[in-house]
């Protein structure tokens, strides 16, 4: 506590310089020091480059993650101004890297609409980066300044001479102030993405260079109708025509808002989410906007609608209300003012009020001409809405029971075995399969804290179900009695959600490791991500972790929890003992040589386990990883960064190679060929592009990181002596390895492969493998020690990052659409491991 005698005085007032102020306190500026913080970086700088799209001046950006963790934006804009500023007498490109408060944005001269406006963007970017390099390409010249911390650390200067304009920049994140440095790929993705549909005709080139080196461009001609259009692409749609609207109100003058939305009824209960833009910015938490859209919709489809019931002669009808409107609706709402009010620096809520009257007038006047022309589809979105209101009603009656009748029957006492303590925040309910499993868990457990409730089967695939079928439903009762929360967005006092009233702080799922305890874990999992999403955002849901299997050796017995730990276990009890000889007339550099288990683990396995690990991911990307490792130079100690499966062969080049791709791409072309990445191609197919002929495709893969990672791992095997070829061996080969497992038994091995296999095998002998399936195969004991014991245990940790991602994936594997489904699995068919059949 504060010592409340202290002195206040004075000089205990403090000025921070420059941009000390966003390193001190950067939870205000970009919202937090975590993984959101971080992307918050990336996202306020290519802000900037939409920003010069918005003015006409930008076509293209390119995002890169690269391998040594800093992150590059390039755009082909106008470029940051590199001249003096009177005022200040900084270049153009220093202000805008570290004066606060200083930018091009604020009397919207050079930008007529734009998202930047505090002024403080690139400045966080650079006082939150431990070094940042700005490279402009403006008026014929290159101009480079550097920073490290917010503090210039080199002038601006020439280096050169520019053909093009545009801007570079180039930071590492300060691990200093982040909890990870460590980019997600699939969180930029997402986001570039929505970017490519808002600003129609920009293209975003996203590149990973670390890891597997992934490649996607983003580019869209229709804008965020072809976004609802994608997004929608899996699901039964209501009607089949997006309604689209763009029309600017109060044009010319300072209040002018320029509106685009585009939505679409698809079947399914539940309002989808409504994404909100203000100047291409994303307001997660709406705004005016939002509420404009909701009121436009609600009036123009509501006239609608009461014409249409009086029309057919429809009575006793439970009309609909807002929420009835917008179940199964996918909106996007996007929306450009002069001067945009946004609630904070990370612009989670658009405030201008101007925008509210604007949207709402010109969605309801698309509503209304839509259905007018459109009649067809009126009639259906009608119907839509009308079912759903009755559902609605039905759900209401259903929730009533569920809440009322569980508690007051005595449900908990029968069915759930309760812990002791009554503060959530202590509290754990395990939820598991079948009552064999819940009778382990009960016994294992420690029942101060841990509460179990068993399932009866699997319950209800709630993505096909009505939600008021879904609450009449015996298991989905006893969840939504157990939790104590209920469901839905009806007022609490009537069953609604309610997360004060969350009876466990951690809710663990735990089913068998077979097919059906995987389907069953699904089935929950969608069950929680429709109806109680909010536990899985506030972190409430896992997922436990039983080991796989147990390995008994004399007696003496050990849990493994995933096949990587058990071959790390067989190589472990394979080496003890075991030694291997390298004959002398061997023509390596490890010949006369021989290796005790623990070198053998120490200098050979463990990088062949490395090169195993780069040989799937090498492998996704549809390259043979044995016949891609023999291409290894000795020389350049490289392997090839560029594949080309052509039509004859698949052709392979390094780094020092470049004139030989450049003259066989050019042959392929003159032969009538188009050498593509598969971003491309993927690009062209989603632009619908009827001019591309596959059987005129050759496919041209890049993966420099994979190259450089694996590259590494062999010439590391070649300074301990043992050359490329001998990792999986070769034609004709004469050599051989010596494995000696005890003093009178030698087996010879070709390659370095062979001996790691034949080292797992040596360790297989004398134990037993026990691989679980049931958790009920599990004493009481066993669960305990493995499962439950919060000093022992795995959970992993259910998180959302991406809620369209995950909407998607839900609808393609548990929605009605079978289509979708097999492609999906199609596309992942070698992915899988130990499939059960």
């Amino acid at each position: 506590m504060a010592d409340a005698t202290a002195e206040y005085t004075a000089d205990d007032l403090m000025k921070l310089e420059g941009l000390e102020g966003i390193r001190k306190r950067p939870d205000m500026y970009i919202g937090g020091r975590d993984v959101n913080g971080l992307h918050h970086l990336v996202f306020e700088i290519v802000a900037n480059s939409v920003d010069e799209a918005l003015a006409g001046r930008c076509d293209n950006i390119t995002v890169e993650y690269n391998q040594d963790g800093s992150c590059t934006v390039t755009d082909d804009g106008h470029g940051i101004p590199v001249g003096m500023n009177k005022q200040t007498g900084k270049p153009g490109v220093e202000m805008v890297l570290s004066d606060l408060h200083a930018g091009g944005k604020f009397e919207g001269k050079a930008y007529n609409t734009a998202g930047g406006l505090h002024g403080i963007g690139l400045k966080a970017v650079n006082a939150c980066s431990d070094r940042t390099v700005v490279t402009v390409w403006q008026a014929g010249k290159e101009h480079v300044i550097e920073f490290s911390r917010g503090k210039k650390t080199k002038d601006l200067e020439v280096t050169g001479d520019a053909e093009k304009t545009g801007t570079r920049v180039m930071f590492v994140p300060d691990m200093t102030i982040f909890e990870t440095t460590d980019f997600k790929y699939a969180t930029t993705a997402t986001r570039l993405r929505e970017l490519a549909f808002l600003a129609k005709g920009l293209k975003i080139h996203l590149v990973d260079h670390r890891g597997e080196g992934k490649d996607e461009i983003f580019h869209f001609k229709e804008g965020i109708k072809e976004f609802v259009a994608w997004h929608n692409r899996n699901k039964t749609k209501i009607n089949e025509e997006v309604v689209y609207v763009h029309k600017n109100v109060n044009p010319g003058a300072d209040e002018e808002v320029e509106v685009e939305a585009a939505f679409q009824w698809c079947d399914g209960e539940g309002e989808l989410p409504t994404h909100t833009y203000g100047n291409y910015i994303n307001n997660p938490f709406g705004g005016t906007h939002l509420t404009g859209f909701r009121k436009g919709l609600t009036r123009g489809l509501g006239r609608y609608i009461t014409r249409y019931v009086e029309k057919k002669g429809k009575k006793k009808v439970v009309m609909p209300s807002g929420d009835d409107y917008r179940e199964g609706l996918y909106a996007v709402i996007s929306v450009k003012v002069k001067n945009p009010q946004f609630e904070g620096q990370t612009k989670v809520r658009l405030l201008n009020r101007e925008v509210e009257s604007a949207v709402d007038q010109v969605v309801a006047e698309a509503m209304e001409m839509y259905l007018e022309e459109h009649p067809k589809s009126a009639e259906r979105i009608c119907e839509h809405s009308l079912i759903a209101a009755r559902a609605r009603e039905a759900a209401r009656k259903a929730r009533e029971v569920v809440r009322k009748g569980a508690l007051q029957t005595g449900f908990l006492a029968s069915k759930l075995a309760d812990c002791l303590t009554k503060k959530p925040d202590e509290a754990e309910l395990y939820i598991v399969e079948g009552d064999s499993a819940g009778g382990s868990a009960k016994q294992g457990r420690e029942r101060t804290f841990q509460a179990i409730l068993p399932l009866r089967g699997k319950i209800l695939n709630v993505e096909k179900a009505t939600l008021a079928k879904m609450l009449q439903h015996t298991e989905i009762q006893n969840l939504i009695a157990s939790i104590g929360t209920g469901i839905g967005v009806e007022d609490p006092s009537k069953g609604g959600f309610d997360i004060s009233k969350l009876r466990y702080k951690k809710i663990i799922i735990m089913t068998d490791a077979d097919v059906d305890g995987s389907h069953i874990r699904t089935l929950l999992l969608t069950f929680f991500y429709r109806q109680l999403a909010p536990l899985i955002d506030a972190g409430n849901v896992f997922v436990a972790q039983p080991p796989l299997y147990k390995v008994t050796r004399k007696k003496k017995s050990e849990y493994v929890r995933s096949d990587r730990e058990m071959n790390d276990t067989l190589m472990r009890m394979g080496i003890e003992g075991a030694s291997m000889r390298v004959p002398k007339d061997m023509a390596i550099g490890a010949a006369g040589r021989e290796f005790s288990g623990a070198q053998m683990r120490s200098e050979i396995f463990e990088r062949l386990i490395k090169l195993e690990d780069l040989a799937s991911k090498i492998s996704r990307k549809g390259v043979n990883p044995n016949r891609y490792y023999a291409q290894y130079n000795s020389e350049h100690k490289t392997l090839p960064t560029t594949l080309i499966f052509s039509h004859e062969k698949t052709r392979y080049f390094h780094d020092h190679q470049e004139s030989e791709l450049n003259k066989f791409i050019g042959e392929r072309l003159e032969a009538g060929f188009e050498v593509m990445t598969p971003a491309e191609i993927g690009n062209r197919e989603t632009d619908m592009d009827k001019t591309l002929d596959r059987d005129k495709v050759e496919e041209r893969v890049e993966m420099p990181e994979l190259a450089k990672q694996a590259a590494d791992v062999i010439s590391q095997l070649e300074v301990r002596g043992f050359a490329a070829w001998t990792i999986n061996g070769r034609e004709n080969q004469a050599e051989q390895f010596m494995l000696r497992v005890d003093e009178a038994d030698e087996i010879p091995v070709l390659s370095l492969n062979e001996l790691l296999q034949s080292i797992r095998e040596q360790g297989r002998k004398g134990i037993s493998i026990q691989r679980y399936k049931g958790l009920g195969e599990m004493n009481a004991d066993e669960l305990w020690d493995t499962t439950m014991d919060p000093g022992n245990r795995v959970l992993m940790k259910v998180t959302m990052e991406d809620a369209d991602a995950a909407d998607e994936m839900f609808t393609i594997l548990m929605g009605d659409q079978v289509e979708p489904r097999r492609q999906f699995i199609e596309r992942h068919a070698l992915e899988v491991k130990n499939l059960d059949i």
